[in-house]
């Protein structure tokens, strides 16, 4: 699991993983699927990170419990989280701007998407993630997009 910096090129990398909110949040609830999905990725000994923008969405759903959120900061823990920066943001734009019909034509309606895809571009991970709606109807070819039906037994 390689994490050192490669400089900008071009190609996603296999062995890293970028990981979308909603997959977080079936693992928490303790959906078999999404359990099978993170030991799948374990298994093939890939990087897994995810974006601060989906650590953020994760505290905004959290209860105040204590032992809820002990068990959160465990399991956030286990991530590599990707914070958002200049290219990042950038990226974000240009996918807002490029496919208005996925995220919106302002910042508002799909901005924490384009901000978490940005994230996995940026980072040359393949991002995986339930959001069929926004990320399988259309082909993005900046990032490798493994889009799951939610629905499905086993997402991998």
């Amino acid at each position: 699991m390689n994490w050192e910096e490669t400089g900008r090129i071009s190609l996603w990398k296999p062995d890293r993983a970028l990981l979308d909110t909603g997959l977080l949040i079936r693992y928490l609830r303790g959906t078999r699927a999404a359990i099978h999905l993170f030991k799948s990725l374990y298994s093939r000994d890939i990087a897994l990170a995810i974006s601060s923008v989906s650590a953020m969405e994760i505290y905004v759903g959290m209860r105040d419990d204590s032992e809820e959120v002990r068990e959160t900061e465990t399991f956030l823990s286990s991530f590599r989280i990707l914070g958002v920066d200049r290219a990042v943001a950038r990226k974000a734009a240009s996918l807002i701007k490029r496919y208005p019909h996925l995220f919106g034509r302002g910042v508002a309606r799909g901005a924490a998407d384009a901000l978490i895809l940005a994230t996995a571009w940026e980072a040359n991970c393949t991002f995986y993630t339930l959001n069929t709606r926004h990320f399988a109807s259309e082909k993005i070819p900046e990032v490798n997009i493994y889009a799951m039906d939610q629905n499905a037994r086993v997402w991998i």
